[in-house]
This record gives structure tokens, C-alpha cells and sequence, in this order.
């Protein structure tokens, strides 16, 4: 069956393309099972077949149905889907990058207060000067 253009992903998708993917690269095409899946364990079996129809309908996988139009297996992962994946990665990597930036700055202030005159202090003050004006 031809899959359609893929669309955009469902960001609550995410982790189930990711763990769709991981198995897929590991052993190649797969017949689905709801067990396999880390993400999927606390869920209804209905939520899983709709959340991997989903994911196939939006063209995000290559799929094989069974009789009533859910997935059987899976043949193949799209290439946007790939993409969507390391685009969301590296967006949550920014994110945890950008909290840890700001506990590290928080620090720093706390650092500077207690020795105003260390030698890096000058270094410091100008680095939250420059953090200032982007933000």
C-alpha cells in the first residue's frame, strides 16, 4: 500500500516513532506487538493501535494493515520521520542545555557575591552583561 506524504508529527507521538524506530533499525521489518514497546506498556491495546495508525496514516511509517485497517507490520521508516526525530532531539538538547546554562549562571552570581574581587570576577560580570542583552 502507498503511503501518504508525511504530515506533520504529533509531538505526543514522539516517543513512540522513537522507539518504532530504534526497533526497526535494530531488526528491520517487524511484525507490531504491543509488548515491545517501553512507551506503550501502561496503555490499552486500543491506544496502541491508534497511536501506531496515526503514525502510518501520516505516512511517518511504512506499515502492513490487517483486516479492520490496523497495523500488522511494520516495513519501513519514512525519511521525514527520521528527521522529525533528530529535530526534536536536538530541541530538547537545547532546552536541557539552556537550564543547566541558567543554573550555571545562577551560580556564578552567587559565586561573585561572596568574592567580588576574584580574579575572574571582571570575566564573569561581563559574560551576565552580554546575557543580558539577548535575553
Amino acid at each position: 500500500m502507498h503511503s501518504p506524504e508525511p504530515s506533520r508529527l504529533n509531538p505526543a507521538d514522539l516517543p513512540l516513532l522513537r522507539e518504532l524506530v530504534a526497533t526497526f533499525d535494530q531488526a528491520g521489518p517487524f511484525t507490531l506487538a504491543q509488548s515491545g514497546f517501553a512507551v506503550a506498556e501502561d496503555w490499552s491495546g486500543q491506544e496502541f493501535a491508534f497511536a501506531v495508525k496515526r503514525l502510518a496514516d501520516a505516512g511517518h511509517v511504512e506499515v502492513r494493515y490487517r483486516a479492520g485497517g490496523f497495523v500488522h507490520s511494520v516495513e519501513g521508516i519514512a525519511a521525514e520521520a527520521r528527521q522529525a526525530i533528530s529535530d526534536a532531539g536536538t530541541a530538547e538538547s537545547l532546552d536541557a542545555l539552556d537550564e543547566r546554562l541558567h543554573a550555571l549562571f545562577e551560580e556564578a552570581a552567587h559565586a561573585l557575591e561572596a568574592e567580588p574581587d576574584h580574579p575572574k570576577a571582571a570575566h564573569w560580570r561581563a559574560l551576565f552583561e552580554a546575557d543580558e542583552r539577548t535575553s
